[in-house]
Order: C-alpha cells, then sequence, then structure tokens
C-alpha cells in the first residue's frame, strides 16, 4: 500500500446515497475512488451581497445550517461560527473464520487487511488514531469453545495503534462466521460506552455468516440483518466491508441499509468490496471521511467561471481553488472541499468560511 488517506479532487463517486438517483450498487473501491456526498449532516453555505463584494459562510454544527446577515456597507460581516464534535468510535468488527487465510492480492485476505489497517506510516489506524477512538472485536465460533460467539477484543480509545496492531498480529483465522451474534456482543458494549461522539460498527468479512446455534450451513443472514438493524435503534451505525467478492451483493445491501437505517423506498446505502489492497484501503478511507461531509451547498449561485474571484478559508487558512488540497465548485450551487481542506475538517473544531467579490454571485 503506497497512497495516504486524503480524497482526491478527481476522486469518484462509488454509490451515492443523498442524490436519491436509484439503488446503490456494490462499491468496488479502486485505489483512488471513494465514497462522496453524506446522506446527513451537510451544513449550508449562505451568499450574502452588498454594493461592494459577497460573504459566504458555511458552518456544520451536525443538523445545523449556517447562515450570515446582509448589511449594507463595503463588506458584508462574516458568520464567525464554529462546530466542535467529540472524537468517533469506530468498532472494527473482523471476521476471523477460516476463509480469512485464503489468497488475496500478493498474501493472504488476514495478512493484507493487517497490513491495509496497521501499516504504520500509511494504515487507517496509524494516521487517524490521534482523532477517532479506534476499537476492536475479532469474532469467530470454533468447537474447542463453547462460548460464542468467541470475541478477541480491544477497547475504543484514542492512541489506539499499539493496542490493536499487537492483537491482530498475535490472533489468526480460526472457523465460524457468527456475525449476527458478534453484532449482538459489541452493539451491548457501545451502548454501555460513555463516551460521547458517533459510534460506528465497520463490519469487515469475507463471507456469509452462519450462527452459533447453526454453525453450518452459513444460513445467517437474516439475523445478521436484525442485529445491524437493533444496533441502529440503539444509536449505532454499521457500515460494511467486504474482502473478496464471497459474500452476496444482495446480502451485502441488506446489512448497509440495516445498519444505516434506510426505510422502504429510501436510497440503498453503500457498500464496499474490496478484490485486492488498494481497494480495501479505498475503502476504509471512504468510511473514516464520511464521518464529516466537505461538500457545502450555497444559498445563492455562483455566476459561471466566477468562482476566482472567491477566497474558501478552512479553519481561518486560505485553500486554492482547483488544488488537490483545496476547493472546487461543484455546480453553481456547491463547493466541494478535498484532499487535505477535507481532512481538517473532519474532527475536532472546524470551520468554512468563503468571501466572494459581488460580481461572482448571482442576484448581488
Amino acid at each position: 500500500m503506497n497512497q495516504k488517506f486524503c480524497p482526491s479532487q478527481d476522486t469518484d463517486t462509488a454509490t451515492d446515497s443523498a442524490s436519491g438517483s436509484g439503488s446503490a450498487t456494490a462499491v468496488s473501491a479502486s485505489a483512488d475512488a471513494t465514497a462522496t456526498e453524506p446522506t446527513a449532516g451537510s451544513a449550508s453555505m449562505t451568499a450574502s451581497a452588498t454594493a461592494a463584494s459577497a460573504s459566504m459562510t458555511a458552518a456544520d454544527s451536525g443538523d445545523a445550517s449556517a447562515s450570515a446577515t446582509t448589511t449594507v456597507g463595503d463588506e458584508c460581516p462574516l458568520l464567525d461560527d464554529a462546530w466542535q464534535s467529540e472524537p468517533p468510535t469506530f468498532l472494527l468488527l473482523i471476521d476471523q473464520s477460516g476463509s480469512m487465510d485464503q489468497p488475496f492480492d500478493t498474501s493472504t485476505r488476514w495478512q493484507v487487511l493487517g497490513e491495509t489497517l496497521f501499516d504504520p506510516t500509511v494504515g487507517a489506524i496509524a494516521q487517524f488514531e490521534d482523532q477517532i477512538r479506534f476499537g476492536m472485536s475479532l469474532y469467530t465460533n470454533t468447537d474447542a469453545d463453547p462460548g460464542c460467539p468467541e470475541l478477541t477484543e480491544t477497547a475504543p480509545m484514542l492512541g489506539a495503534f499499539d493496542a490493536i496492531s499487537m492483537a491482530y498480529e498475535d490472533a489468526m483465522p480460526q472457523q465460524d462466521t457468527p456475525t449476527g451474534d458478534a453484532i449482538t456482543a459489541v452493539t451491548a458494549e457501545l451502548v454501555d460506552d460513555p463516551a460521547p461522539g458517533e459510534r460506528v460498527i465497520v463490519l469487515v468479512t469475507d463471507g456469509e455468516p452462519d450462527t452459533c446455534v447453526m454453525p453450518n450451513p452459513q444460513m445467517g443472514q437474516a439475523e445478521a440483518v436484525a442485529a445491524a438493524t437493533a444496533a441502529h435503534d440503539a444509536g449505532i451505525r454499521t457500515v460494511v466491508v467486504s474482502v473478496g467478492s464471497d459474500v452476496s451483493a444482495d446480502h451485502l445491501q441488506d446489512m448497509a441499509n440495516a445498519g444505516a437505517g434506510v426505510s422502504p423506498g429510501d436510497p440503498d446505502e453503500p457498500y464496499y468490496v474490496a478484490t485486492n489492497q488498494a481497494e480495501l484501503s479505498a475503502a476504509f478511507e471512504a468510511i473514516i471521511f464520511a464521518t464529516r461531509p466537505c461538500s457545502f451547498t450555497l444559498q445563492q449561485p455562483l455566476i459561471e467561471n466566477q468562482a476566482g474571484n472567491c477566497v474558501v478559508q478552512v479553519n481561518g487558512t486560505a485553500v486554492d481553488l482547483d488544488d488537490p488540497d483545496g476547493w472546487h465548485t461543484d455546480g453553481a450551487t456547491k463547493i466541494e472541499l478535498v484532499g487535505g481542506a477535507c481532512e481538517a475538517i473532519q474532527t475536532g473544531a472546524g470551520m468554512v468560511e468563503m468571501t466572494c467579490d459581488c460580481s461572482a454571485v448571482e442576484g448581488a
């Protein structure tokens, strides 16, 4: 793996669950493809006009939208608002079944997954352990242990890299895949976790689920979907990553929808299918960068080709138009932060401000 997690300006949209443009499909993530346009929490950008200039500010406080007040004068005042989010909790629920020892890319599924998560330079845990409370539960069921599901657990915490990587390194693929039972077990633990912030189960599996009651055959799909639904009802989102393509698309879609609380008739939620390490890395990148949206809607549209007359600041620092670590327009009514600019607002305090000359704003 040779990439850092930062979405690029030419990022492909794997599945847009916010657009309502039909059913989601499998996200077979490529090295430079991530999920974009989250379904909720998008902040709105406001545009205010005066005789000399227009100021537009976006600030996200979860569900709140930012607005600016128009006044007469040389400039419009900026809305000096900010958001502060608590570190989210990501519980990596990892399938420890025997099939994780199957060949995958240059090694095995188990080995490549470990490299993707725990590379000390570009791995997901190493890069974000100071911003996200990572925990891990390896799950399986073996004939030798009467307890089911068998969980190897590391409690969520900031700075979790050493603890989680050592636990993973000491483990190896075992036997069965009681996915629903494992989701139920970790949901109870996350409900009891007093830490604030969003809680997410990142389910990483490579096969159809079974159950503790019936390890064979692998007929635990309904139980797994029910467990993901119950987790969502308890305020815990479940995201699904398939290592390899052995899990049926129908089950993956059912799990993704249940984990996000999708109602019948609503657009499908994305899920992720990785057939090599680059796609696996891109899947985790997409999941992490969906923590906070990087797309903002303007209340007044920009005039075509006039974005160069605007200045966007992220946390008080100007970022460049059409830069890989800056911003770009998405039509006349939206802007999107990309690369480092998007990464800068994912956790903790953040603010996005945009100021334009009046000549750049329609109706100004």
